[in-house]
């Protein structure tokens, strides 16, 4: 069930993300629109197969209370080599995010209780993140992955097409844009979804600025709103 889930929320994910698309700029051709959904394949395709999941295992595997001598020893041999950068994700936002599924708003490890919608990483209302709370743990961060990449490619393409160029280029930009380091090394975390938010932001921005209207500005401020509760204020507010 979590794996069906899983795929009609990419599904619907991607064809939001063309109708959005729309309402800024020039409606995305179907056939592009099935080439933005499968840039995110290459990189989440592994959390989408049976009995695998997109977590950090093998460093979960060492700390309670899932610490245990035959879990790492099957993790290790099924996993990648462990990777520093996660070290957030185990310590902030699965923690946060374990939280706010059981409907918990303040972080009680922190003095008197830190308030979770302050927290960084903690993005209650971020819409993929909400959508993520009706998938078992083990799909979430599949889930959330390919949501990141999915935005940022489906708004790099817009961007790039806003700006004047061609569906072809418009392809190119957003698989190098999906594919780049930055979103590669932070997809696991909230502040990967800031990232895939921006060039949302910038289309918005232009479209606006070229043609002013009502539906311009909502779209704008639309972008931007989503942007603030993403879960990373500092990378959403510095330029």
């Amino acid at each position: 069930m979590g794996l069906v889930l899983l795929v009609l929320l990419y599904g619907g994910w991607a064809a939001a993300a063309r109708g959005a698309a729309g309402a800024i700029g020039r409606r995305i051709p179907l056939r592009a629109a099935l080439l933005l959904a499968a840039l995110p394949l290459p990189f989440v395709a592994g959390g989408f197969l049976p009995g695998k999941t997109l977590a950090p295992t093998v460093a979960l595997a060492g700390r309670a209370p899932w610490a245990s001598a035959g879990l790492r020893a099957e993790a290790l041999a099924g996993s990648t080599a462990p990777n520093p950068a996660l070290e957030d994700v185990l310590h902030r936002e699965e923690p946060t995010r374990r939280a706010l599924r059981e409907g918990v708003l303040l972080d009680a490890s922190a003095g008197a209780g830190a308030p979770l919608l302050g927290r960084d990483g903690a993005a209650p209302f971020f819409p993929a993140e909400f959508l993520g709370r009706f998938l078992p743990p083990t799909r979430t961060g599949a889930w959330l992955q390919a949501a990141r990449l999915l935005t940022a490619g489906f708004g790099a393409y817009l961007l790039a097409t806003v700006l004047g160029l061609g569906r072809g280029p418009a392809l190119v930009a957003a698989a190098a844009f999906v594919s780049g380091g930055h979103l590669q090394l932070f997809r696991a975390h909230a502040v990967a979804s800031v990232a895939a938010m921006a060039p949302w932001i910038a289309a918005a921005a232009v479209a606006l600025v070229r043609r002013p209207s009502r539906r311009g500005t909502v779209a704008l401020g639309v972008a931007g709103a989503v942007t603030l509760v993403a879960g990373d204020l500092a990378g959403a507010t510095v330029p």
